[in-house]
């Protein structure tokens, strides 16, 4: 009788600790370091938690089991209206089709030719600036080739006096 539960329980509970301590080694031994340093971990968390076991153990043989009260929940009934048994009587005559008349072609006299005009492109700017000591100018189009702006100096430089012609250099020996 009651013996035996009392007994069955405690190994149940038995078994579940030995269960739980299985469980939580080979995780703790294969991540790595020392193995028995991990089941003493594992076997800390057993330790922590056994007594809110054995307090639902006690609790359990105490109190009568809980029983959700039966709730029945049953649909709404089904209630669907009949069609309308009356529909609207075709017409007795009916109306003429709507005429239209479009009235005449308007007609006038073709546009009067408005000559465009265009605006006088504006003056070219200068490409050559000249000062006394000589001038510049401005070569390239923009387009192939880049503009650039060229000095061209007024002063002609003289070759140099013809002379007496210079030695020819010493042969190295």
């Amino acid at each position: 009788g009651v013996q035996w539960r009392v007994m069955m329980r405690r190994v149940l509970a038995v078994l579940l600790v030995v269960t739980c301590v299985v469980a939580l080694a080979p995780p703790a031994a294969h991540a790595g370091g020392h193995g028995a340093a991990r089941v003493a971990i594992g076997l800390a968390t057993f330790a922590i938690f056994a007594p809110f076991i054995i307090a639902g153990e006690i609790l359990s043989l105490a109190l009568p089991p809980y029983r959700a009260p039966a709730v029945v929940v049953a649909p709404p009934p089904a209630y669907y209206a009949p069609a309308p048994a009356y529909s609207v009587p075709p017409p007795a005559y009916y109306a003429p089709a709507p005429a239209y008349s479009a009235p005449p072609p308007a007609y006038s006299a073709p546009p009067a030719y408005v000559r465009q005009t265009y605006a006088a492109p504006a003056p070219a700017q200068p490409t050559v600036f000249q000062y006394p000591h000589g001038r510049y100018e401005l070569r390239g189009d923009g387009i192939t080739t880049a503009y650039q702006w060229v000095w061209i100096s007024n002063q002609t430089i003289a070759p140099p006096p013809l002379g007496a012609p210079s030695a020819p250099p010493a042969a190295s020996q």
